[in-house]
């Protein structure tokens, strides 16, 4: 509107120097100087309706689209402040101010002091102090913008953008955008325990609890390379397999026999006392073991560990044609990997073992030793259970 005045007075002044220039003319009875006043003047008006429609035109666009994007602004789920160069409110969203529970709608809060608006809001933050200082900070650091999340009193928690206004390289106010993303957070959160839950499950066997045949898979294969790089480490395996297992299924039925395999399972899983122990279920009433920085002599001893378990544990095995109680066979391995070898070879020593295990009659275990590239079962390194 400033501009259709100045245009309307500067009009209003030349309208009224060319009647005076015509009114000389009559008088003077100057009728080519009259005529050509006459002309310009009809000229000058229609010239001038054409500038003031066009400057009206350009106005009631500009109102337009000043009131379209107020509305815009208005209807955002975020919170919009703007603040000019001197910290005063320019525009305030209607979000905001629900978002931090104002009375005032954005009308009344234009033109107040941004500043006091952030002080106000600041007990509604878990950090006061650091908010405010936060703000303070941002107003002097020029050309720097910022994205940060804060936690409120009630637990949500906002993210907020914050923007520098420049024209030019003139600092012509300052811009935040604040967003409430607790449900997208708790979302997140909840995604999160899904997929390590979905994880364990693909990494845990389902009737036992312990690790599954996956999840040995993975794990061995990453102790023999962990090995390679400390430069001899030694690496052991026992397998185990629970004794005339079909047998104790047929006498006692499946039901048993799940929970025969849970109760060996804790056993084994408690004797697994290093945080680097893996106990797992290979398959069916076969156990694994993973010793990693374990020697043969600290293999043994974690089998005998197992044996007294399963011994105190004495379940019933009336059909068993080594024990009345269940009793298991292990084969122990232990390497030093190397460049050369592979991890089938301890897997492959350790299912061997056990095999001989089983072969000498079962309820015992037996260590595999490697003499000039043959297996060899020594007496002494049989142990019964």
């Amino acid at each position: 509107m400033k501009t259709v005045s100045k245009l309307q007075y500067a009009c209003s002044s030349m309208i009224i120097t060319i009647l005076a220039v015509c009114t000389f003319a009559h008088y003077y009875k100057l009728e080519w100087l009259e005529i050509m006043g006459a002309i310009f003047l009809i000229g000058l008006s229609m010239h001038l309706g054409y500038q003031f429609d066009r400057t009206r035109h350009y106005e009631l666009e500009s109102e337009k689209q000043t009131a379209r994007m107020s509305a815009l602004v208005s209807s955002l789920n975020s919170g919009i402040l703007a603040l000019d160069e001197n910290r005063t409110i320019i525009h305030v969203n209607k979000e905001f101010c629900r978002m931090f529970h104002l009375n005032e709608n954005g009308e009344q809060l234009q033109g107040t002091n941004g500043h006091e608006l952030f002080q106000k809001n600041a007990p509604l933050f878990t950090d006061p102090d650091l908010f405010l200082q936060t703000i303070r900070t941002l107003y002097t650091a020029h050309n720097t913008s910022l994205n940060q999340e804060v936690l409120l009193i009630n637990g949500e928690i906002y993210e907020f953008d914050y923007l520098p206004i420049y024209v030019g390289q003139h600092d012509s106010g300052h811009l935040w955008h604040y967003r409430n993303v607790t449900e997208a957070k708790e979302k997140e959160r909840l995604l999160i325990e899904s997929n390590m839950i979905l994880q364990n499950l693909s990494s845990m066997d389902g009737l036992t609890g312990i690790a599954n045949r996956r999840s040995f898979d993975s794990r061995i294969a990453d102790e023999w390379k962990r090995s390679l790089r400390q430069n001899g480490e030694p690496l052991s395996l026992i397998m185990l397999d629970i004794d005339h297992f079909k047998l104790y299924n047929d006498t006692y039925g499946h039901q048993e026999g799940d929970n025969c395999l849970k109760k060996i399972a804790a056993a084994i899983q408690a004797c697994c006392i290093r945080p680097g122990d893996l106990a797992a279920r290979y398959g069916g009433e076969e156990f694994s073991v993973i010793l990693p920085a374990t020697s043969a002599a600290g293999a043994i001893s974690v089998a005998e560990r197992i044996k007294t378990a399963i011994d105190r544990m004495q379940i019933p095995h009336a059909n068993s044609l080594n024990s009345p109680h269940v009793t298991v066979s292990m084969g122990i391995g232990t390497v030093i990997p190397s460049e050369a070898g592979t991890v089938t070879t301890l897997i492959e020593h350790a299912d061997q073992a056990l095999y001989q295990a089983k072969s000498q009659g079962r309820n015992r275990m037996i260590f595999y030793q490697e003499i000039s590239k043959s297996c060899t079962f020594k007496k002494d390194t049989a142990f019964r259970l």
